[in-house]
């Protein structure tokens, strides 16, 4: 088949560091490898270079005025590219508003309408004053819904990362014939990287170790941790806990597991920033990971830790469903179950040393399904399948 031409379009900066544009950046990198060209529309050429601290709150707050950057963009350059992959949302126009004639898809890296349902939860749980904040972001939140149903109705094709968010819309909108779902994954270098991670585990001469990674806030269970840490030392005190990848200090986090629970602080680390060849490293001394997500597009964080050999708990999310379905034991819990998460670890880190190989390499023979090299040919198969259809 022949090569295409790829427009890569996100409201945020294109880095490896923030997970929404993680999955475009690193799948661009296979179609680039396979032959195809690959260009990129993002915060940056937007609205010139962003700061690595601020682009993500920017990000949000410029997401309308970025779509219209983006119509421009297209208006003047889309002629050139035969697909347009673009975030949910980027694009809330047609294609004839857009004077594009090759394949428009709009892809969820977690579809908004679940979140924005999410935060709507949140909200009748904060402070006053947390309460009026959400209130000042809420005509923002429903003018990007607005723009994300849009963008569902106008493009020739959506991809989607799990089977939750397909029949979300399916029922919604009646997109069956253009929507796809497609996982996330990792390069086969990079999970070489978490399995020599595994190489050199030994649990049962160290002490047994919870791993989180992922950002502190209530999306990622933070409000739950302290119950979990707790339920999970009365049964086995010396367990450690590693919070990687916070972006929250460490005083912030102590501080919030003190207000929900009556805990030692000893024994847990955290570590709020690493780069992304630090990872292996930092996850050798894990037993075994947790993520009680209540929302997730995928989840990285349980696909990373299952690469390393890691057996992982989370709850039955709609991305880490995906991953998690058919161990044993069971490694999902119902959503907002933090005392199950909690005894659903108890068991694995009691598991005699041969069970717990064993569910190691499930864990990794698991990870294995998922691989960039894959996905990517996957994707471009149904890119230019659906290419050959348009008129």
């Amino acid at each position: 088949m022949p090569a295409l031409h790829i427009l890569i379009m996100l409201h945020m900066p294109l880095s490896r560091e923030l997970g929404g544009a993680r999955v475009q950046l690193e799948l661009a990198q296979q179609w680039q490898s396979q032959g195809h060209q690959i260009e990129q529309f993002d915060l940056g050429q937007a609205f010139g270079p962003q700061q690595n601290q601020t682009a993500s709150l920017r990000a949000n707050l410029m997401r309308p005025a970025f779509a219209q950057r983006a119509r421009a963009y297209i208006q003047a350059q889309g002629h050139r590219f035969d697909v347009i992959d673009a975030h949910q949302g980027n694009l809330p126009f047609t294609k004839q508003e857009l004077g594009f004639s090759g394949l428009l898809v709009s892809r969820s890296v977690g579809l908004h309408a679940f979140y924005s349902l999410f935060n709507r939860q949140l909200q009748a749980r904060q402070s006053l004053k947390a309460r009026c904040l959400g209130s000042f972001f809420a005509w923002r939140d429903r003018h990007e819904s607005h723009n994300c149903w849009r963008s569902y109705q106008t493009c020739d094709l959506i991809n989607l990362p799990n089977p939750d968010e397909k029949a979300y819309l399916d029922r919604h909108l009646q997109t069956w014939a253009k929507s796809h779902v497609f996982p996330f994954g990792l390069s086969t270098e990079r999970a070489q990287q978490l399995a020599h991670c595994s190489a050199m585990q030994c649990p049962q001469s160290q002490p047994p170790t919870v791993v989180f990674i992922g950002t502190w806030s209530p999306r990622k269970g933070a409000w739950d941790w302290g119950r979990i840490i707790n339920h999970v030392r009365q049964a086995i005190p010396e367990t450690q806990f590693r919070f990687l990848g916070t972006s929250v200090s460490a005083p912030l986090i102590y501080r919030d597991l003190s207000r929900t629970a009556d805990l030692s602080l000893n024994g847990i680390t955290i570590i709020p920033q690493y780069r992304s060849d630090e990872l292996p490293q930092l996850l050798a001394p894990g037993t075994v990971g947790a993520l009680p997500t209540y929302v997730e597009g995928f989840g990285f964080a349980v696909l990373e830790t299952l690469a390393a050999g890691i057996p992982t708990v989370a709850y039955a999310a709609a991305g880490p469903k995906v991953m998690l379905r058919g161990f044993e034991p069971d490694c999902l819990v119902p959503i907002g179950q933090a005392i199950a998460l909690a005894q659903r670890l108890i068991t694995i880190l009691r598991l005699p040393p041969s069970q717990y190989q064993a569910l190691s390499r499930q864990a990794q023979v698991v990870a294995e399904r998922f691989r960039w090299e894959t996905i990517a040919t996957d994707t471009i198969n149904i890119y230019q399948d659906a290419l050959a259809r348009l008129p």
